[in-house]
């Protein structure tokens, strides 16, 4: 029997006790949304992880606390682009209105058991440490510490 988004988030759930981190659960019309707060090496990641009623899948998101304003928008979308080269897995969105970042994953379930932590693990954190990567550095240049070039250094 395959999973289910109630069985999808009811086990992501208990990874995510089970590692000692607090989170909530949001249910809606037709999906349930999970978000939770991380420390990483040098920023806050905040978290959100969205089970849709319609497939057996889910969607982690993680906005990037970074806006890109005036002259440095287009280093921004240079800079997404080069991340983007970069990533197996996942992407970085740039909204152009807002100058913001967010890193999506979307993963489909269809037809399978999950019988293992270990999936969620692997599904929480290595959205993480892409995430963690990238933050500050993207920080750096959004506010102008450091030029494009350098930012290029920094990512290679």
């Amino acid at each position: 029997m395959s999973e289910t988004y109630e069985t999808l988030c009811g086990k992501c759930s208990a990874y995510l006790e089970k590692i000692g981190w607090k989170y909530s659960v949001e249910d809606g019309e037709n999906e349930k949304v999970m978000r939770f707060s991380v420390k990483g090496n040098d920023l806050d990641m905040d978290c959100i992880i969205k089970f849709i009623a319609a497939g057996t899948g889910l969607t982690f998101l993680s906005p990037i606390p970074v806006t890109f304003k005036g002259d440095k928008i287009f280093d921004g979308l240079m800079a997404i682009n080069e991340i983007n080269k970069q990533l197996g897995i996942g992407s970085l969105d740039f909204d152009m209105e807002t100058g913001g970042v967010l890193y999506n994953i979307t993963n489909f379930f269809a037809g399978c058991t999950l019988d293992s932590d270990e999936i969620f693990m692997l599904l929480i954190h290595l959205p993480l440490e892409i995430v963690d990567k990238y933050n500050d550095k993207l920080l750096l240049l959004s506010l102008g510490a450091i030029d494009f070039q350098e930012f290029l250094n920094k990512i290679s």
